[in-house]
């Protein structure tokens, strides 16, 4: 459990004889009464019986940040509090050649290869003042169920038959080849799925292409703002040819969908009047919207992406500001690979019992949390493409707004054209009346 500094939390006993912890530098404004525990999970904090010149030393799966050729590898970060240049017992362990270790400087960490790190923390473990967090068993635990879950789909398109069909296939045909790229990553894995590239790259084209792969298990239900219905209508149109009268915009309790359609949008705010239905391939666009898990449109959500074969989320900010925003995303994806939410809060979001309760508001581990979500999500950003990117496009979009909007925006018009007309030189013709 660490402050908001990032040092692990000050163990104190107040004066009315409770105990609690604080920033160890008082920078900040830390306080917990005791941290969050969880099963398979041995949160190391300081107590009254920790010693003095006890050294904590954190382990941290990662990706190696300097593998060559955009290799992924493997690796475990451990990050020393303490003054290790004290205990030449312990460097020498770190320090062990056999164990190929490197100082991160960027990290403040030692660094090594994942193969090593059993016998490693072996060692430390027979270690005296020395307090040892290891990575968490479901951390592995979690890796493996999804390396099962998805093992059948890793090698699809190997299979020349497979590879042949995709690229035949007419929307595949008609991406860049980042995009192409983002669709292969989805398809490998089943269908089920995050693409969070950011704004501009062509996130739904990508999802069309992923959908239309597996048109034979249609109809397909796009869920997103009620902003972006009709722009999801034009774009199936237009890249794969699904007629206007196949497609249907859920907006009310009436609307009813048919044989007929093969394409089904409804906003966040309608997600009710499906959540009974079963739809195998579901798209949330904009999937940070499912990010409270306690609203009722998560939970509709939720229900309906564990009844479908295929689950794609966009979305170019995934978690705005903290980690436990991503916990409701991951379940969407495969619910039965994710740790609890226990777990994850107490590993990755330095989740802790303070003056209101439970917070899960914090982040820690982030190098574990981005190894963990890199095996079903996809990122890109613009600055990463570069040459690749095709020049600006741009289109119109019409909002439909309510008959209270209309209204409130008519007030403000013509609370404008008073001002323009009130100001020295003001003109009624400047503010051009149009009917709403």
């Amino acid at each position: 459990m660490d402050c908001n500094c990032g040092l692990p939390a000050h163990f104190f006993v107040g004066r009315d004889g409770k105990i609690g912890y604080n920033c160890p530098r008082s920078k900040c404004k830390f306080y917990a009464t005791a941290p969050v525990f969880c099963s398979e999970y041995s949160r190391i904090v300081p107590n009254a019986s920790t010693p003095a010149d006890a050294i904590l030393i954190r382990c941290e799966a990662a990706l190696h940040p300097e593998a060559k050729g955009g290799r992924s590898v493997p690796c475990c970060l451990l990050k020393c509090y303490g003054s290790i240049t004290d205990r030449p017992d312990l460097l020498a362990v770190l320090e062990d050649p056999a164990y190929g270790g490197e100082w991160h400087t960027t990290a403040a960490a030692y660094i090594y290869l994942m193969e090593h790190y059993k016998t490693l923390v072996s060692r430390l473990k027979s270690m005296k003042s020395t307090l040892l967090q290891e990575i968490p068993p479901f951390f592995f635990s979690c890796l493996e169920k999804y390396r099962q879950a998805t093992v059948q789909y890793e090698y699809l398109l190997h299979n020349d038959k497979e590879k042949d069909e995709l690229e035949m296939d007419v929307v595949y045909q008609q991406l860049k080849p980042f995009q192409k790229k983002g669709v292969e990553f989805i398809l490998t894995r089943g269908g089920r799925g995050m693409i969070a590239d950011s704004m501009g790259l062509g996130k739904t084209v990508q999802a069309i292409c992923v959908a239309h792969y597996y048109r034979q298990e249609w109809p397909v239900l796009v869920v997103c703002p009620m902003s972006l219905t009709e722009n999801w209508v034009k774009e199936f149109n237009r890249f794969c040819g699904v007629a206007f009268s196949r497609m249907i915009v859920l907006q009310g309790p009436k609307a009813q969908v048919t044989s007929l359609h093969e394409v089904v949008i409804v906003s966040y705010s309608s997600l009710k009047y499906v959540d009974k239905k079963v739809f195998n391939v579901v798209i949330l666009d904009e999937s940070h919207y499912i990010k409270a898990g306690d609203s009722n449109r998560t939970k509709a959500a939720l229900s309906l992406c564990s009844k479908a074969n295929r689950v794609l989320l966009l979305s170019g900010t995934p978690a705005m500001s903290r980690p436990i925003e991503l916990y409701t995303q991951m379940q969407a994806i495969q619910a039965r690979c994710t740790p609890t939410k226990t777990q994850f809060g107490a590993r990755y979001c330095n989740a802790f019992v303070g003056r209101f309760g439970v917070d899960y508001t914090g982040h820690m581990h982030e190098n574990e949390l981005h190894y963990f979500l890199r095996n079903f999500m996809i990122r890109r950003t613009k600055a990463e493409l570069g040459g690749e990117l095709p020049s600006k496009t741009r289109q119109l979009l019409y909002v439909t707004i309510t008959e209270k909007e209309r209204k409130a925006m008519e007030k403000q018009v013509s609370a404008l054209r008073k001002s323009v007309d009130s100001a020295p030189g003001g003109a009624t013709s400047t503010v051009p009346t149009r009917e709403m």
